[in-house]
């Protein structure tokens, strides 16, 4: 599922190829996240996995607020206006996810293997992330 992590994150891809969807931290507002009491608060509500399906998806059994819709696509809304960018890696290549970026992860290649290190955090998206209601970050 798509979520962000409280540290830096290198990935390298020693086999295989796979699919990087990324979020800058700002975006957060926009990512249908969890509400900050579920246990997946860090993670999306949306399938990330077809891009390009979440974006037209709604869900029929959300709760519906009168005049306004349903909850889903209020924030289908909100999500179809976020920045996403899509890497693919592939053998050889590295990537590093600063501390908050939102990423989702799709192999593409039955064979894969990847190697993460995970260390330290920056600061830098802290008050972002606050803003965004992390404020136990």
């Amino acid at each position: 599922a798509n979520h962000f992590d409280g540290s830096r994150n290198t990935i390298v891809m020693l086999r295989g190829a796979r699919r990087y969807l990324l979020a800058h931290p700002d975006q957060c507002p926009l990512l249908g996240l969890y509400p900050l009491t579920h246990p997946s608060s860090r993670h999306s509500q949306f399938d990330w996995s077809d891009y390009l399906a979440s974006l037209s998806s709604s869900s029929a059994s959300a709760t519906v607020i009168p005049g306004e819709g349903t909850i889903a696509e209020e924030k289908n809304s909100r999500f179809q206006n976020a920045r996403v960018h899509e890497v693919i890696l592939q053998a050889g290549d590295v990537l590093h996810l600063p501390t908050h970026y939102f990423h989702h992860i799709i192999t593409l290649d039955d064979d894969t293997i990847q190697c993460n290190t995970r260390g330290g955090i920056s600061g830098l998206h802290r008050q972002t992330m606050v803003d965004c209601g992390f404020t136990g970050i």
